[in-house]
């Protein structure tokens, strides 16, 4: 009999109570598994493992805490933080536990569910454990098997939902007032110092969590924050770190651009997504720039200035009385030397849901990031989706606010030899 066997006998032995409801109505309130199962797929590992355990099994949060690596007072913080994002009324978060347990204790069938976690064919709670980790699931069962006599107990005195619904709610009281007013949880702690810009501070702090994933993560934001870029990175390719959707930074050489590399029609090339770019080319004789449109078949044009010595940088913003592009592919061309033809350049346009899409993902990975450690994470973000001008625009930040550091002038390097420019002009 295999240790996950042995696992599911005892999960199925315990007595199956109502969980814990945080919040007053969830055992009348009207459940939706679907849009549990819409969340549960959004959340970090960490967060969803919980919710499983917790609501999908009804096991104490000293258990849940130590198959997970979490101090009891993270993992009650976590899933405090889970109920508060469900909803702001205190009805919508009890609802939303109503459907957590409906889901994961009793899937429906017919039901239009996203994908479960990697590792279970079903969302129900038991499936889902079968495909944890193997050290979770050894925690897990080594826990239980130490305190299945005491949780039968408790359980049999005042059932598992007073028992969970107390110490959850005890030991988050206690660390509200305790971390935030005392200032001593160390996560509390450590974020508000990278709030602050003290950096060396709280990496003190989430060095106190040791290796609970998501302190190692805030650890690699700390690095970044501070400029040490190497650091930072280290930890995020840790696979113990588990980073949410799977980021992981973007190394050089970068795909090339198929585009004329001797055209002094520079910047943008390949995939933009501002709709309004500025153009930058190096300076020719007197004329026009003209932009061409597939998506609309039109032509547009705009008298230069007067332009620099001949060869030197221009920038260009986009014309106020052009219309905004559409998406698709644009060519743009400038006058060359004297005596030689226009030169030009190509560029995509994308979508403006695809647009959308990319610049929600990044604000929900880095809206609360430092300016550094959100310009690092944005730039590689961007690498990932083939947008080099949009990502040199966040490494010549970090490249002018940390001078003596080689991976911003490393990145902007590789864009521009991926664009078939000279990686200066993202600095001018």
């Amino acid at each position: 009999m295999s240790a996950t066997d042995t696992l599911d006998e005892i999960l199925r032995a315990l007595p199956s109570v109502t969980p814990a409801w945080l919040h007053p109505g969830a055992d009348t309130a009207t459940p939706d598994p679907a849009a549990a199962a819409r969340a549960l797929a959004d959340l970090e590992e960490v967060d969803r493992n919980l919710c499983v355990l917790v609501y999908g099994l009804g096991l104490d949060l000293g258990s849940v805490s130590y198959a997970l690596r979490l101090d009891p007072a993270v993992a009650a913080w976590h899933l405090e933080r889970v109920l508060t994002a469900a909803g702001e009324t205190v009805a919508e978060r009890a609802a939303f536990e109503a459907s957590l347990a409906a889901l994961l204790r009793a899937p429906a069938d017919g039901l239009h569910l996203p994908p479960p976690p990697e590792g279970a064919t079903s969302w129900r709670a038991l499936d889902i454990v079968r495909g944890l980790p193997e050290g979770t699931r050894d925690r897990l069962q080594a826990r239980l098997d130490r305190d299945e006599h005491d949780l039968l107990q408790r359980r049999e005195r005042s059932g598992l939902g007073v028992g969970v619904l107390f110490l959850v709610g005890a030991v988050f009281l206690f660390f509200l007032v305790y971390g935030a007013v005392l200032d001593q949880n160390p996560m509390w702690r450590g974020r508000d110092l990278l709030r602050t810009g003290q950096y060396d501070k709280a990496r003190d702090a989430f060095a106190l969590l040791g290796n609970l994933p998501e302190a190692r993560r805030w650890m690699a934001i700390a690095w970044l924050a501070d400029g040490r870029f190497r650091d930072g990175m280290r930890i995020i390719r840790d696979p113990e770190t588990g980073w949410p959707n799977h980021f992981q930074p973007v190394e050089p050489p970068f795909p090339d651009v198929e585009v004329d590399h001797t055209s002094r029609a520079l910047i943008p090339r390949g995939l933009e997504m501002d709709p309004r770019p500025e153009f930058l080319f190096l300076a020719g004789e007197a004329g026009s720039l003209e932009l061409f449109s597939h998506a609309t078949g039109r032509a547009l044009h705009v008298p230069l200035p007067d332009l620099p010595a001949e060869g030197e940088l221009v920038a260009l913003p986009y014309p106020q009385g052009w219309p905004t592009l559409p998406a698709g592919l644009a060519r743009w061309t400038v006058p060359g030397p004297a005596g030689e033809p226009r030169q030009s350049a190509t560029f995509e346009v994308l979508p403006q849901t695809e647009r959308r899409n990319i610049n929600d993902e990044l604000t929900a990975h880095v809206q609360e990031l430092p300016p550094p450690a959100r310009a690092f994470m944005r730039g590689h973000y961007f690498l990932r989706y083939g947008l080099y001008v949009r990502a040199s625009h966040q490494f010549a930040a970090l490249a002018r606010q940390f001078p003596g550091q080689e991976h911003p002038r490393r990145m902007l390097d590789g864009i521009g030899q991926a664009l078939g420019v000279d990686s200066e002009i993202f600095l001018r």
